[in-house]
């Protein structure tokens, strides 16, 4: 499987500015941060999801930012995540945001297939958010990813999105989002 390009796409619910090498950055504010000092919580709160779980998580959340870059139609995206990303960001905008990414046509459908690997285990921060952060180990480049979601109404649901792509013999590299 070859996944070529360059995508390097930062979305989580924040004010938006364009950053080096056409990559977008978003930032976030006040407890809407999503830093590397997300911890596995130990107090009552949503538990983590099983490893197959998390896997379907991920996947489905890509494949939705990937038919999405295909079909230039951001709607099912932004319906498929929680109220806040949604109050935050329409369609227009979503399109917006990708419009490098889609332009690239890049293709990362073949992760069906793969089971992501994870840089760190997924935790629940502070704010009650799922984090997880990963890649898949595509050729010629690796995807990777920093997924947020947040827990309504029982089900997990997207908080905020981070991808790009890196040589697939890079060494695998732990990013956090922008923060302020």
């Amino acid at each position: 499987m070859r996944l070529a390009g360059v995508l390097s796409v930062l979305l989580v619910i924040a004010l938006l500015s364009a950053g080096p090498h056409g990559r977008v950055h978003a930032q976030t504010s006040g407890s809407g941060q999503a830093g590397p000092s997300v911890q596995p919580r130990t107090t009552a709160g949503p538990a983590i999801p099983s490893d197959n779980q998390i896997a379907t998580l991920i996947i489905s959340t890509l494949i939705a930012l990937n038919h999405a870059n295909y079909t230039g139609n951001y709607g099912v995206l932004r319906e498929l995540a929680s109220p806040n990303f949604q109050a935050a960001n329409n369609s227009g905008r979503l399109s917006e945001i990708f419009e490098d990414l889609r332009n690239k046509r890049f293709d990362f459908s073949p992760i069906i297939l793969l089971q992501p690997k994870l840089l760190r285990p997924p935790a629940i921060d502070a704010n009650s958010r799922l984090r997880i952060t990963g890649y898949f180990e595509t050729a010629p480049e690796r995807l990777n990813f920093d997924l947020l979601y947040e827990p309504v109404g029982g089900r997990w649901r997207l908080f905020g999105i981070a991808a790009n792509t890196s040589p697939a013999d890079a060494p695998a590299v732990q990013k956090s989002p922008a923060r302020p």
